[in-house]
This record gives C-alpha cells, structure tokens and sequence, in this order.
C-alpha cells in the first residue's frame, strides 16, 4: 500500500513584522491573501503585503515609516489605491499612514490612531482611519454604535504610543 503526505500550505513571511500582522488579522478573523500578485500601474509596478477581499483593503508592511518610505513611493501607492479602488494602510511598528477611497474621497495621512472596531450590527471586526468615518468594513452600519476603543497599533503589535 502506498501512502502519501498530504499537502500542507505553508506561509512563509518576509519579515517577522509580516509574521505578527498575519497573525492578528488571523485574531480578527479577517481573510487575507498574503503577496496576491504584483500590479503595473500608471507610475509603476507593485506587490502589496497583505489583500483582504472581504473589505477591499491593502496593508503593507514596513519596520518604519520616517526616513524609509520616499514620496514616489507614497505615490504609487496613492495611484495603486486609486486604479484598485481600495483602502491601502502602510503599517509600522510605531505609525500608520492610511489611504482611504471612500465616498468622502481619499484620505491621505499619518495617523497612529487608527481603531480596530466591533460592529454591533454584524458583530465582525475591522478597522478604520480616525478620520469620523467610522463605519464597518463588512456590512457597511454606519450608525455610531461601535465600539472603538483598540488602536491598530495597540491592538497589533501590542502595545500603544
């Protein structure tokens, strides 16, 4: 009789900053797709991190932000946002920068307050910018009634500014 090992998919991160980010989107229970493809736009090619299709939103990760991201690479991502129609949140260790395409345009800035929300509506995690818009990635409620108090960054990399 022969026998064989099923397939096991491993995921093999970059970085161990890369590591901690898929673990607590695991904790939110929010599905992602780690590297899904490189992207040519207008201005340039691009491979995000982390792509989690149920709430059309990138994340890239980077060990910080100050003295290591360029303002060409700010744009391109502002175009990659743009030509996907999706939010982008580069995330460090220490702070966030959030682009955010939504019906109130796009939001464009460093924000080490962004929040980690429970909806009471669909009682499903997600997160938002600070920027008043706070409304559920997953069902759209937009009603005032969540619960707001984790950062992104408090609530991933476990500690707050």
């Amino acid at each position: 009789m022969k026998y064989t090992i099923p397939a096991r998919r491993v995921w093999i991160f970059k970085s161990e900053k890369e590591s901690i980010v898929a673990s607590w989107l695991n904790e939110l229970k929010l599905p992602y797709l780690y590297e899904p493809e490189t992207y040519q736009t207008k201005v340039g090619k691009y491979t995000p991190d982390f792509y989690l299709p149920q709430i059309n939103t990138y994340i890239e990760v980077k060990p910080k932000i100050k003295g290591f991201i360029e303002e060409s690479y700010i744009f391109l991502l502002k175009e990659f946002a743009r030509e996907k129609q999706a939010d982008l949140i580069i995330l460090s260790p220490r702070e966030m920068i959030y682009l955010e395409l939504n019906k109130w345009g796009l939001y464009n800035g460093k924000d080490p307050s962004g929040y980690v929300i429970h909806c009471s509506k669909c009682k499903k995690k997600s997160f938002t910018s600070n920027t008043g818009i706070y409304y559920c990635r997953h069902c759209g409620n937009h009603n005032g009634d969540h619960d707001c108090k984790e950062t992104i960054l408090e609530s991933c990399w476990g500690y707050s500014l």
